[in-house]
Parts: structure tokens; C-alpha cells; sequence
């Protein structure tokens, strides 16, 4: 398992939870060369693979998702805890959330669009714990510990103490 480096050193206790990494090729005509061109620059998404509500990742997902490429590390194993999103449902995520994107362009009229996902895998990112959420520093996720099931649950798994 592949786990994502830290652009920075945190304050406090860093934790990884677990996200699917999906590289993917969108195929799309959608009739405006701007709009074509921002939906060209997607090609890597990252899904939370641990419940969580959906309106707290879904305002720009795509953008946040998509941005950059993450180094990662193999290292020793390092307990990762609350995954409970299955790929098939990710990918579901990915196919719904770009389509989401394109729908929000206003002028757009007609789009036809085919996504094929070339890989996936499960992957650690690290977060860490900033008052009543949780953030990381890689794509700017920030997460209310109200929006995570299990938050609690997961923290004495991993033995973080906020």
C-alpha cells in the first residue's frame, strides 16, 4: 500500500485515511473549446474510501480531486482504518462528479462523454486534526468531524489522541 506524503510538517498527530486513486481518460465532445479544455486536464481522482456525507466533499470535488499529482511512499505498514467505500461504488463517485462538473457550465447544450478508468488503488493520505475538523495540506480537503461516521471510532483505532 501507497501512502501520500505531507507537503509540510503538522502540528499535532498526522493520520492517514484511506481515499481510491483512480488515473482515468475522459472522452468527451462538449461543443466549446474552453469548457473542452478544462475537462481535458482531468485525469486523476481521488475518492474518500470511509463514509462520510456527501455534501461535504461534493462542492468542487472534481477540482480539489483532480489537481496535481501526489508523491507517495511504501514504507512500513501503518494501521489504516474506516474504509468502507468499495471501488464499484467509487467509481460510480468519479463517473458522477465529472459529469456533475460539466453539467454546471451554463452554456453548454449538448455533451457526450465516455470515461474509462486505467487504474485504481487504495491509497493513505495523511490528515490532521485543527479543531472541530480535520485537513490536509496535499489537495485542501477539510472535513467537520460531524461529517465523518465513525470519526471517533476511527481515532482510537489509529490511538490518535486530539
Amino acid at each position: 500500500m501507497e501512502f501520500a506524503l505531507p507537503r509540510k510538517q503538522q502540528n499535532g498527530p498526522v493520520f492517514h485515511l484511506p481515499f481510491w486513486a483512480f488515473d482515468f481518460s475522459l472522452h468527451h465532445n462538449a461543443g466549446d473549446f474552453a469548457h473542452a479544455r478544462l475537462l481535458g486536464t482531468m485525469d486523476r481522482a481521488y475518492i474518500p474510501a470511509f463514509c462520510s456525507q456527501r455534501s461535504s466533499i461534493v462542492e468542487d470535488a472534481g477540482f480539489h480531486y483532480t489537481r496535481g499529482k501526489l508523491k507517495y511512499e511504501k514504507g512500513p505498514f501503518r494501521k489504516l482504518v474506516g474504509s468502507s467505500r468499495a471501488r464499484p461504488d467509487a467509481v460510480k463517485y468519479v463517473q458522477f462528479t465529472i459529469l456533475a462538473l460539466a453539467d454546471e457550465v451554463s452554456d453548454i447544450t449538448h455533451l457526450e462523454a465516455t470515461i474509462e478508468i486505467r487504474d485504481s488503488r487504495l491509497i493513505g493520505i495523511p490528515f490532521h486534526a485543527v479543531e472541530s475538523r480535520i485537513q490536509e495540506d496535499l489537495m485542501g480537503l477539510e472535513f467537520s468531524f460531524q461529517y465523518v461516521e465513525r470519526f471517533n471510532e476511527i481515532l482510537d483505532e489509529l490511538n490518535v489522541r486530539l
